[in-house]
């Protein structure tokens, strides 16, 4: 049976590392979830790169009115906010950087994340090459996404930056045209969508604190996936 896994990045395969700073304290802070800032502000992550913007994650449907010449004269901060998860993270894959709006497109928070691929990952993924099409999908920026697939030896077309949930979603319908079974990885809400649609759903749980969402395996390392993937294909 031909198999495709695709796999979430941050959280799911790269360690992550994020610096916000926050434009009301005019502060740094470290090592937070963004999506949880998302939330509790009911608001959007716009990914920023190479001036270009898009939401790769919102609590809400509608859509934020987006100020650019506010955007623009923040760039200063952008790349103090890229420069510092760089040299804070000493990231193996590069940066992305982000703003995160609240409900209203406010500017409230500056983000650059990066950090390391997790032991794991490389060990699953150098395995599951052999017998198996392995995917990325996820809402991180073009070049650390690429770079991190070029790490893993993944294919760079296989790679899906700048993804929303629901453009994980369409990811795994169009690759069950092709594969007889289609096998999602994820670790967080903006997974949930690719794990419903999947043939099969994986989540990595390897902080404790799992999302209260049924999933064909729930696993706390990405060590059990070759036994895993046997069972599946046996």
């Amino acid at each position: 049976m031909k198999t495709a896994i695709v796999f979430d990045k941050s959280g799911t395969i790269l360690n992550p590392c994020r610096v916000l700073f926050d434009f009301e304290k005019k502060e740094f802070i470290y090592h937070v979830s963004t999506l949880n800032i998302v939330k509790k502000l009911k608001g959007f992550l716009l990914n920023i790169e190479n001036n270009r913007f898009k939401i790769s994650y919102s609590f809400s449907s509608e859509k934020p009115k987006i100020n650019i010449e506010e955007i623009r004269r923040n760039y200063d901060i952008l790349k103090r906010i890229e420069n510092e998860a760089l040299n804070h993270c000493r990231s193996e894959i590069g940066t992305c950087k982000a703003l995160i709006l609240d409900e209203k497109g406010n500017i409230r928070y500056a983000v650059g994340l990066g950090g390391r691929i997790y032991d794991d990952a490389k060990y699953a993924i150098s395995k599951l090459r052999e017998i198996s099409d392995i995917f990325i999908a996820t809402g991180n920026c073009k070049k650390a996404t690429l770079k991190c697939a070029k790490i893993l030896g993944i294919k760079e077309k296989f790679a899906i930056y700048n993804a929303t949930p629901k453009e994980k979603m369409e990811l795994i319908k169009l690759l069950k045209l092709f594969y007889g079974c289609v096998i999602m990885i994820g670790n967080d809400i903006n997974d949930i969508m690719a794990l419903r649609e999947a043939n099969i759903s994986i989540f990595i749980n390897r902080d404790g604190n799992a999302i209260n969402f049924d999933t064909d395996y729930l696993i706390s390392s990405l060590y059990e996936l070759p036994r895993i993937l046997l069972e599946i294909i046996s």
